[in-house]
């Protein structure tokens, strides 16, 4: 009986029962800033559309390697400037909203403004990547604009990628860092707060660009349908975007 009970456990958990109707597949890279957004959007079409939406999330270099190497991604969420830059060619391209830069910090400190960075009390700033990174570039270029980024040089802490920064700022081991208002969303309890910027950087359109040669594939359609819904429009708002 023993036998018996492990043949069958071992067929449940590596060839479960599949449904009478097939989901579609599709696969998108996305910045790692957003992943709590796309993680809802593909939730919702999973729901809605019966899309199964696997998504690979990184910096600019990560998706662009994924993009080169696998040959599998077939959409892409990210800024619109990603796809000039990285001379990565699509077909089609929908707007998704506008991405906000945040400084925020750590519990236990309380800063004002975003030139508080320059106070003693912040001695780690955190920033994603200043090139590869979307929020580490505009981050950077906030900080050339305010006349900072020398004055903060040995503070600097560089990772790869937005979340990173987030992580960091929870458990207490930088003092403040640049993020996404996507991203900070869900810390906010977590932290000691943060502070919005409109300006100082190129603005930020996220967009959904579908890659060229793959606008055929019937995944793809019903891809397009779910981000024109009013259900995802509501999700892109409580986000931040």
């Amino acid at each position: 009986m023993k036998k018996f009970f492990w043949f069958y456990l071992v067929i449940i958990l590596f060839f479960p029962c599949s449904d009478s109707r097939a989901s579609e597949q599709l696969m998108i890279a996305s910045g790692a800033g957003y992943k709590a957004l796309v993680a809802d959007i593909a939730d919702a079409c999973g729901r809605d559309y019966d899309l199964n939406i696997q998504v690979s999330y990184g910096n600019f270099g990560q998706m662009l390697a994924q993009i080169q190497k696998t040959g599998r991604i077939q959409a892409v969420i990210s800024s619109d400037d990603f796809f000039t830059d990285h001379h990565v060619q699509v077909s089609e391209m929908y707007p998704i909203g506008t991405g906000t830069l945040v400084l925020a910090w750590r519990k236990g400190l309380d800063l004002s403004q975003p030139h508080d960075i320059l106070k003693s009390e912040v001695q780690r700033l955190a920033i994603p990547h200043t090139k590869k990174a979307l929020y580490g570039r505009a981050g950077w270029h906030f900080l050339q604009s305010e006349h900072l980024d020398d004055a903060v040089k040995k503070k600097l802490y560089i990772v790869s990628t937005v979340p990173q920064v987030t992580a960091y700022l929870v458990a207490g081991e930088v003092d403040a860092g640049f993020v996404n208002l996507t991203d900070v969303q869900k810390v906010k309890d977590r932290i000691g707060g943060y502070i919005q910027i409109h300006s100082g950087y190129q603005p930020i359109h996220i967009v959904s660009g579908i890659l060229k040669g793959q606008t055929e594939l019937k995944g793809l359609s019903l891809f397009r349908q779910c981000l024109h819904s009013s259900k995802i429009k509501n999700i892109v708002r409580q986000h931040g975007l």
